[in-house]
């Protein structure tokens, strides 16, 4: 039998994470004697709790809000996939030091894929953290799509590749759009539960996708509205799936993983 090792997620809220349960079923699944908690870090916290974790021996970890671009300020080296998008979901215990992985691209791309496999032609994404850096990465391989990115507040910077603007702009814009993504907090349990302007749903094209990276949503949210106006609609559970299996096999060196675990990993959260 192997040897047991240890991983964790970080992050702040973290209770609600459904990664341990995931995880721990893969393992059990492949008849892995390890182990994977959660572990309550705050923004500005990170540095020490990496470099505890790395004196703990800690095999590999996952990091969400609000820690994936701060990730990249206390690793010993950027994988590919975490240089491109600048921000950081899966750590790989290297030879001298944590190496930075981004795995919600891949992820997000095959939830969505999931949902409907048809290219978007134009696609709107809210937020500007770490989880937008991956999914507007991801929409990056779609040809002649139009993208708009919505934030709360729109810096100076005139180097984005796509058009951004704030979220009062926003609601007044004729925009239509046949993908909606949410990267934001809003909805998230203990989060903000409204959008800083009014969202015009109004907007999505017949049969548009809306993806929501929280989970779960909200009774009444953003899917739900969406939903009520027609629109196809996918919460973050599958994304949160498709990442980690992503992130098992970097930890593993195993790759693909075992049907069978990702299967299980499926039904810890209630996919099926």
């Amino acid at each position: 039998m192997s040897e047991p090792l240890e991983f964790a997620v970080f992050g702040d809220p973290i209770a609600h994470s459904k990664s341990p349960r995931m995880h721990a079923a893969a393992f059990a699944a492949m008849g892995l004697p390890h182990r994977y908690g959660r572990r309550r870090v705050a923004q500005g916290e990170l540095g020490e709790a990496l470099a505890r974790a790395w004196v703990e021996g800690l095999a590999g970890l996952n990091l969400t809000l609000p820690l994936k671009v701060e990730a990249l300020a206390w690793v010993s080296e950027l994988a590919e996939s975490a240089a491109a998008i600048g921000a950081a979901n899966t750590l790989v215990r290297g030879e001298s030091g944590w190496v930075a992985h981004n795995t919600d691209a891949e992820g997000f791309a095959r939830a969505l894929a999931e949902l409907d496999p048809t290219p978007p032609r134009r696609a709107v994404v809210l937020g500007s953290g770490g989880a937008s850096r991956a999914v507007l990465h991801a929409l990056s391989r779609f040809e002649d799509l139009e993208l708009l990115q919505v934030q709360r507040r729109v810096d100076d910077d005139g180097g984005s590749a796509h058009a951004r603007c704030d979220y009062t702009a926003f609601a007044e814009m004729d925009w239509p759009a046949d993908l909606w993504v949410n990267c934001t907090v809003v909805g998230m349990a203990g989060g903000p539960q409204d959008f800083p302007a009014r969202l015009p749903l109004e907007g999505l094209e017949r049969g548009a996708r809306v993806v929501d990276i929280v989970y779960p949503g909200a009774p009444g949210g953003l899917l739900d509205r969406a939903a009520a106006q027609g629109a196809k609609t996918q919460d973050g559970l599958r994304m949160l799936l498709w990442q980690g299996v992503a992130a098992e096999e970097l930890w593993l060196g195993r790759a693909p993983l075992p049907a069978a675990a990702v299967a299980a990993m499926g039904a810890a959260l209630g996919i099926e």
